[in-house]
């Protein structure tokens, strides 16, 4: 689905690999589910439109290519404690980073 614009990902997903969503250049958000527990640096590389992020479980392993960082905000569960500490150390400093409350 190249031109979907947001995207929630299965709960059964544990990973999101190499590419996974390489110039889906019409995605602008997506929610992470609380099973994924790596994401590929280059998941989303390409995805120019992409802006927001949702992540519903504990932080996964993972990296951001520097050009789809720059124009993201990752939001992140406020009351897991796994979320501390210096994010940007732990994934890429050019992501914003904001606490929610998940519903």
């Amino acid at each position: 689905c190249f031109q979907c614009q947001e995207m929630i990902l299965p709960a059964n997903l544990k990973e999101i690999p190499s590419q996974a969503f390489r110039t889906w250049t019409a995605l602008t958000e997506v929610t992470i589910p609380e099973n994924v527990k790596s994401i590929a640096s280059d998941a989303f590389l390409g995805c120019s439109s992409l802006k927001k992020m949702y992540f519903t479980g504990d932080i996964p392993k993972f990296d951001m290519d520097d050009e789809t960082a720059r124009h993201l905000t990752c939001y992140y569960p406020s009351n897991n404690s796994t979320w501390s500490g210096d994010l940007g150390a732990k994934t890429n400093p050019y992501i914003s980073w904001v606490p929610y409350t998940p519903a």
